[in-house]
């Protein structure tokens, strides 16, 4: 059953996820990259190439991440497949995403999170700015 309604994912939206590796799992994380366009990790900076494109852009995430924050790991060119999408979550340093999980593919995304209620002293309502990083 699909709780995704209205309309499909974008990036900078934080879903809620079957873990590929084991169904009975869900995971929450915020979507990076869409289908058809390549991810590349390196240097602890995130950037993607859209569909058709030629160059690789650095997106910028200080609207939901410090600046200090990491990204860890060196993907040099994930190509996402039609109905893939990469996340990411937003603890860098701790997190089963899309770096060691792979692609998550459209089927396994159960829905759109609007409010984290725990732990209590996390608990926020997010907001779903559209994140178009220059791209």
């Amino acid at each position: 059953m699909k709780f995704l309604r209205f309309n499909e994912p974008n990036r900078g939206e934080v879903i809620v996820f079957k873990n590929p590796q084991n169904t009975k799992e869900y995971y929450i994380k915020r979507i990076i990259g869409l289908p058809g366009e390549t991810i590349k990790i390196e240097s602890d900076k995130v950037y993607i190439k859209k569909e058709g494109k030629e160059k690789f852009v650095q997106i910028d995430e200080l609207d939901y991440l410090p600046e200090e924050t990491r990204t860890f790991g060196n993907i040099m060119a994930l190509e996402l497949e039609e109905n893939q999408f990469f996340v990411l979550g937003d603890n860098r340093t701790n997190s089963k995403d899309s770096r060691n999980l792979g692609p998550i593919d459209r089927e396994l995304i159960m829905g759109k999170v609007w409010i984290r209620g725990f732990p209590f002293q996390d608990a926020q309502v997010f907001n779903f700015s559209e994140y178009d990083y220059g791209l």
